[in-house]
């Protein structure tokens, strides 16, 4: 990430006067920005299998120290709310819930008795290389083959870890040995066999590193050792002299979605973000392609793509961390990317929360312990930095948080399930309330049964920092995960300053996702403390496997919290069936039907109805029906959303 001045530069003045009169003008907070058309791109293609192949952990000679340059960027943090936005707050039987740990267990985020399944392959990705760092930890998984990309190397393993190419990552991406790359991103399809990769290329300067372009390749099969046809993209035009950093990246049946933050590369000013919308049918085909370019400066940074996991998703939504500590409560921002292909526009959905505040960001660099020094290691801040899941009809994410919100003493990682329309349908944490665990850099991954594996870093005082990984199935209590087991403990003290800069730096990312294969099962690539090796201090990464549980039989249940229910006033019904359905399907007795989880249902007549549910997953399905009274509203007053405004000018939607 790079560095952001309070003073802004010229070039950030220039970006404001081009770009506010059409991003800053609309005063409605859900107002769509629109995007604009960007240049027309054609691919090279590189063949890895013919690319030299290099050990693991090697690297050239004259291979510059490729690491980011600069402290810690400030970008925007604790952002406030428009006025006017809607915000929609958890139900209280939505939120986060804990207890003491189970006998045996280590750290306090265990939530049920039942155990996280244990890991039945484990192998190493890829280590240190001994100039780069941080790794930016990711990998994916497809049929045949685990694919590890860092800032250091492309390697490609089968299920057991065998590897069959280990190359540097200059080569896989066609660049010299004195290129700079960084934050590498790799995604698997499973619905068309395809992978899909993207990295900042830059130059290295007397200044540091510009990032001016990233690079976007798309494999021709499902051989991610094959060939690979690869686009520059540029992140701004040579006038413009825009850089870019910390890539997100999802797709949807159709699209393909690259969000970049936007700086100025001369000063380092945050300017704001770019989101690049691509054809993905022409992409994996290896046409030219000209995507949709959004460019927003209210909307802060890092809003994180989706990734569609059921091939005939066709929405594309897009996910923030935005403010833990607003007077509202913790809040993240909801985006849909809408709009016919190659005319799409960025479109605000919600602001949904919680009561339960965090703060984004620690004023102390170094922030989580470790064994054998007093120096820790950086956490980074509270972006969501891993893959948003779109999964069986829901959002699913999980980032950094700092707690308590007014002082923290310690790093939780906080994880969501979000309907479409901006209604949280459950959030959990994991987190040790008694500070001995510090935990950082999750990724998260949901199967076909709406099972979720967490993968993150676990650190402390008495230990080196190693990774976890927690488990929870569906019929799991709301809120809950399972106590976390470790996928690889620490083996050495982590030391890895940068010349000017204070952080020990590590992450930036990790990866989890569901097994293509099986989809029952899990895979997740974390970082770890490695033995040096003769390098001193070293990281590595280290690849696991799990099995998630099979579903069993939902029951139906269900409740409404708006008593009692009134015409024209808007019902909120909450599905409480057991047994962790995946697909609900509502008849309100009106002939008006939802398959949300929990719907929201405005009757137009008073009146009795008779309210059905059917809760369903894999292992069959459940019925409940109840039967409600509609009263007529109190003589003729407006029927009403929300609570009247006040002294605050914003909607903020308060189950009861």
């Amino acid at each position: 990430m790079r560095p952001v001045r309070l003073i802004p530069s010229v070039a950030a003045a220039i970006f404001f006067s081009l770009h506010a009169s059409r991003l800053l003008g609309p005063t409605d907070p859900e107002a769509p920005v629109r995007g604009m058309p960007g240049p027309s791109l054609s691919p090279m293609t590189v063949d890895v299998a013919a690319l030299p192949d290099v050990p693991p952990g090697y690297c050239a000679p004259e291979t510059p120290r490729q690491v980011e340059r600069g402290p810690e960027p400030r970008v925007p943090r604790g952002l406030p709310v428009p006025p006017g936005a809607r915000i929609r707050l958890e139900s209280p039987a939505r939120g986060a819930r804990s207890r003491p740990p189970a006998p045996g267990s280590e750290g306090l985020s265990a939530a049920v008795a039942a155990a996280t399944p244990p890991i039945d392959v484990s192998f190493a990705a890829l280590p240190d290389n001994g100039v780069t760092f941080p790794p930016d930890t990711n990998g994916g998984v497809g049929v045949s083959q685990v694919v590890t990309m860092l800032n250091s190397q492309f390697r490609v393993q089968d299920r057991a870890g065998n590897a069959s190419k280990t190359v540097s990552i200059e080569a896989f991406w066609g660049k010299a040995d004195s290129a700079f790359l960084s934050d590498p991103r790799i995604l698997y399809s499973a619905a068309t066999g395809h992978w899909f990769a993207v990295i900042l290329s830059g130059n290295v300067v007397p200044a540091g590193t510009t990032t001016p372009d990233f690079l976007l390749a798309v494999s021709k099969t499902d051989d991610a050792g094959g060939l690979w046809d690869i686009y520059t993209v540029p992140v701004g035009t040579t006038a413009e002299n825009y850089s870019g950093d910390f890539p997100t990246i999802g797709f949807s049946k159709s699209r393909f979605v690259v969000q970049v933050n936007l700086y100025d590369h001369l000063f380092g000013d945050f300017l704001g973000s770019r989101i690049y919308v691509f054809d993905r049918a022409a992409l994996e085909g290896g046409a030219l392609v000209a995507p949709t370019q959004i460019t927003t400066t209210e909307f802060g940074s890092t809003q994180v793509p989706s990734v569609a996991a059921d091939p005939d998703a066709d929405g594309m939504y897009m996910l923030e961390d935005w403010n833990g500590n607003d007077p509202s409560g913790g809040l993240v921002r909801l985006f849909q990317i809408t709009g016919p292909p190659g005319s799409e526009s960025l479109t605000p959905i919600a602001f949904l929360g919680t009561p339960e505040r965090w703060l984004d960001f620690t004023q102390t660099d170094n922030f989580a312990p470790q064994s054998g020094s007093s120096t820790g290691i950086a956490t980074n801040g509270g972006d969501i930095g891993s893959s948003v899941v779109f999964r069986n009809g829901f959002l699913w994410a999980a980032h950094t948080i700092f707690l308590p919100a007014d002082n923290p003493t310690r790093s939780a990682v906080q994880w969501w399930q979000v309907q479409p329309d901006g209604t949280v349908a459950q959030r959990g944490r994991i987190d040790d309330p008694s500070g001995k665990f510090f935990y950082a850099f999750p990724s998260i991954a949901v199967n076909r049964d709406n099972g979720v594996v967490i993968g993150c870093s676990r650190y402390a005082a008495d230990r080196f920092a190693g990774a976890v990984y927690a488990y929870r199935a569906a019929a799991d209590p709301d809120g809950t995960i399972r106590p976390e087991l470790a996928l690889k403990d620490g083996e050495a003290l982590y030391l890895r300053e940068a010349p000017k800069d204070d952080r020990n730096r590590w992450g930036d990312y990790s990866a989890a996702v569901a097994d293509p294969l099986e989809d029952g099962g899990f895979w997740t690539v974390q970082e770890f403390a490695a033995g040096g090796g003769g390098l001193g201090s070293a990281w590595g990464t280290w690849w696991g496997h799990l099995q998630g549980e099979a579903p069993v039989m939902p029951t139906s249940h269900f409740d409404f919290l708006e008593a009692p229910p009134t015409a024209g006033i808007p019902v909120r019904f909450q599905d409480q069936s057991a047994g962790g359905p995946i697909a609900w399907a509502w008849d309100f007795g009106d002939g008006t039907r939802s398959a949300l989880r929990d719907p929201e249902k405005v009757y137009s007549q008073p009146g009795p109805y008779t309210v059905t549910l059917e809760a369903s997953n894999r292992a069959g399905s459940s019925l409940s029906s109840t039967k409600i009274q509609v009263a007529a509203p109190a003589g003729r007053a407006a029927p009403r959303r929300v609570p009247p405004r006040t002294e605050t000018p914003r909607d903020v939607e308060r189950p009861h």
